[in-house]
């Protein structure tokens, strides 16, 4: 046979202190032997949790006036102005090659549409770079700074750039 820590005295020390507005850590911190969940527990069987204890005043929270509908500000699309302006293309006057003709030394520039019958590649001679140096011009552009990540910068840092 088990015997009760709960004995009638100390239920009725705990419902006052309860009431009196101690926390649960509290009152077991008045009982040797007795954890904070061991209170929980016993209010809870008992019904009082939530019950008898003396409870904030609610906040009176004040009537916001009605909003007045926002007047919708016209959409309007992206100006050509705003996006930089076109990289003039270098014209090769020479031979283009066809995809059956490209050999490691060609420039892979592809020139027109893929899905048109003219489509080929500039086919210049290159040194160990897939474009001439026109097209490499053209395709290896420095990021500008305001759209460089922080990260592109702290590597300039490190390496003495600035």
């Amino acid at each position: 046979m088990s015997l009760s820590i709960w004995t009638p005295e100390r239920v009725a020390i705990l419902e006052r202190l309860w009431t009196d507005g101690l926390s649960a850590s509290e009152i077991a911190a008045r009982f040797p032997g007795i954890t904070r969940n061991a209170v929980l527990g016993k209010l809870h069987r008992l019904g009082r949790l939530g019950r008898g204890r003396p409870m904030a005043p609610a906040k009176v929270r004040k009537a916001k006036p009605p909003q007045q509908p926002h007047a919708r500000r016209p959409h309007h699309p992206p100006t050509a102005a705003k996006r930089p302006p076109p990289v003039a293309m270098p014209i090769w006057a020479g031979q283009v090659a066809r995809v059956e003709a490209l050999r490691s030394w060609h420039c892979r520039w592809p020139i027109g549409d893929p899905h048109e019958p003219g489509f080929a590649f500039c086919g210049r001679r290159v040194a160990a770079r897939p474009y001439c140096g026109d097209h490499r011009a053209v395709a290896y552009q420095p990021a500008s700074t305001a759209t460089r990540g922080v990260g592109a910068k702290a590597r300039d840092n490190r390496r003495g750039q600035a």
